[in-house]
């Protein structure tokens, strides 16, 4: 009895350990813009602010690669996240380099601010397509 009580508990650790499965893995998948703010709080106009997010989507998947659309454009490239998952690098296939600081990444949301010349510059929080 003790054997199967032993096995028991390992199983039920390795099923929440699956379960959880690691931050990085969350990252993967499509996702959309459910809000974006500029840095120092200044205003994107109405009209601008909804040509940038309707139909915008991102697409971060397990070979490190990545697709965003956005204003009728494609940009694809690779992305790096770092060991404490703190921070986004995407290498953009035009050479374009982005930094992004995670805020919150969770299965059903994404957080993330922009750097740009060490400063932040805007704030992307995105949801699952």
């Amino acid at each position: 009895m003790m054997k199967f009580d032993k096995l028991f508990v390992i199983l039920i650790l390795l099923f929440i350990i699956t379960a959880c499965g690691s931050k990085k893995d969350r990252l993967i998948g499509k996702w959309k813009i459910e809000e974006m703010k500029l840095a120092g709080g200044e205003e994107i106009a109405e009209e601008v602010y909804k040509e940038l997010i309707e139909g915008a989507s991102f697409e971060f998947k397990d070979n490190k690669t990545f697709t965003v659309q956005m204003m009728g454009e494609n940009q694809t490239g690779t992305w790096e996240l770092s060991d404490d998952v703190k921070t986004l690098t995407t290498n953009a296939e035009n050479g374009q380099v982005s930094t992004f600081t995670i805020q919150e990444l969770e299965k059903e949301k994404l957080k993330m601010t922009a750097q740009e010349n060490n400063k932040e510059s805007f704030t992307l929080t995105l949801i699952p397509f």
